[in-house]
C-alpha cells in the first residue's frame, strides 16, 4: 500500500514537473526572450570588442608603401585574431618598419583567395624575401577560421540575427509588427550604450596592427533594414518605432554616431511613400526633423519636413499605394 502510495506521488509529480517543463521551453522560445537574450549576448561581445580595438590602431601610417596583399589560403568565418603572435612576428623581423592593415573584422566569411590584410613598409625601407614571408605566413596563422560564427565573441553576429528575426516579422514573410518592434527598441538600447564611448575607445599607439571598427555601423544598417522591411508591409506602427528610435538617439550619441543616423534617416525617405501618413507617423517625423536640426543636419531635416507634407497632401484622397504621393510637375 505504501510502496503504491509513493509511486503515485513520484508519477504526479513527474508529470507536473514535464508541464512546467513545456512551459519553460515555449517560453523561452517566443520571439521577446530572443531578442532580449541576444541583446544581452551582443552587448557581452563587445567587450571582447573593445579588447581588440584597445590593443590595435584605426588608421594607417601616411606616406607608408604597400608591399603585400595578401589573401587567405583557407576558406570560413574569421573566429579570433592572434595579435601576440603578429606582434611577435613584425617586431622580430621588421620592428618600427612594417604595419599589418586588416581588411577583416571578426565574423567576417572569407572564401580561399579573398583579401584578408596588407603590409606595408616605411618609405624606403626593402624588406628582405625571409622577412616577408615570416610575416605573411605567421599572420596568416595568427587567424582563426571556424564554420559558424561565435555570439560571445562575435557582437556583429549578434546583430545579424536581430537584423533577420526584424525581416522576417515586419515584411510579408509573417507580418508580425511585435518582434520587429522589439528589435529596434533592443537597437536603440545597444546603439545608446556602444555611442558614448565609440569616439573615444582606446588604441595603442605603438601596434604595428591596424584593425577596423565596423560594428557600431553595422548597428545603425540594421535599424535602416528594418525601416526597408516596414515599407514593404506598410507597417506604420514600425516605422514610427523606427523614426523616433532615431530622434531620440540623436538627441545624445555622439557626433559619428549621430551622422549615420542622420543618412539613415535620409535614405529611409525614399520609402516614405509606401505608408499612410497616421497620426503616430507624422508627430515621429515632427519629433524626427526637430531632433535632426538640433544636431544641425539642417538639409536632412528639411528634407524630413518636405516629405512629410506631401504624404500629408494625400490625405483624404483615394489613392492606390503606388501613386499615394502625387508626382510633382516642373
Amino acid at each position: 500500500m505504501f510502496g503504491t502510495t509513493l509511486a503515485l506521488l513520484l508519477t504526479t509529480s513527474a508529470l507536473c514537473l514535464i508541464i512546467v517543463m513545456i512551459y519553460n521551453t515555449i517560453d523561452q522560445m517566443r520571439p521577446a526572450q530572443i531578442i532580449q537574450f541576444i541583446h544581452g549576448r551582443v552587448l557581452e561581445a563587445r567587450v571582447e570588442d573593445l579588447r581588440l580595438l584597445g590593443a590595435t590602431r584605426r588608421a594607417c601610417r601616411s606616406g607608408w608603401t604597400v608591399v603585400a596583399s595578401v589573401r587567405s589560403r583557407e576558406s570560413g568565418y574569421v573566429v579570433g585574431i592572434d595579435l601576440a603572435r603578429i606582434t611577435k612576428v613584425v617586431e622580430r623581423h621588421a620592428k618600427g618598419e612594417v604595419e599589418i592593415e586588416f581588411d577583416i573584422a571578426i565574423g567576417s566569411y572569407r572564401a580561399v583567395q579573398d583579401p584578408v590584410f596588407r603590409v606595408t613598409c616605411v618609405p624606403g625601407v626593402t624588406l628582405d624575401s625571409e622577412a616577408h614571408t615570416f610575416i605573411v605566413d605567421e599572420t596568416l596563422a595568427a587567424l582563426d577560421y571556424d564554420d559558424g560564427r561565435n555570439l560571445k565573441r562575435d557582437a556583429a553576429y549578434g546583430l545579424h540575427q536581430l537584423a533577420i528575426i526584424a525581416w522576417t516579422s515586419v515584411s510579408t514573410s509573417k507580418s508580425n509588427p511585435s518582434p520587429g518592434i522589439s528589435v529596434i527598441q533592443a537597437l536603440r538600447d545597444i546603439i545608446s550604450q556602444w555611442s558614448d564611448g565609440e569616439t573615444e575607445a582606446s588604441e595603442e599607439a605603438m601596434s604595428c596592427i591596424v584593425y577596423h571598427d565596423a560594428t557600431p555601423t553595422i548597428a545603425t544598417d540594421v535599424l535602416e533594414a528594418v525601416i526597408v522591411a516596414a515599407s514593404e508591409s506598410i507597417q506604420s506602427q514600425t516605422l514610427s518605432e523606427a523614426v523616433t528610435t532615431i530622434a531620440i538617439l540623436l538627441c545624445h550619441v555622439d557626433q559619428l554616431t549621430a551622422e549615420r543616423l542622420a543618412e539613415v534617416a535620409r535614405r529611409a525617405l525614399s520609402s516614405l511613400g509606401e505608408h499612410v501618413l497616421t497620426r503616430q507617423l507624422e508627430a515621429a517625423l515632427a519629433d524626427l526633423s526637430e531632433a535632426l536640426n538640433v544636431r544641425e543636419f539642417n538639409i536632412v531635416s528639411s528634407a524630413v519636413s518636405d516629405s512629410t507634407a506631401a504624404l500629408a497632401a494625400s490625405l483624404g484622397q483615394l489613392n492606390s499605394r503606388s501613386t499615394r504621393v502625387p508626382r510633382t510637375t516642373s
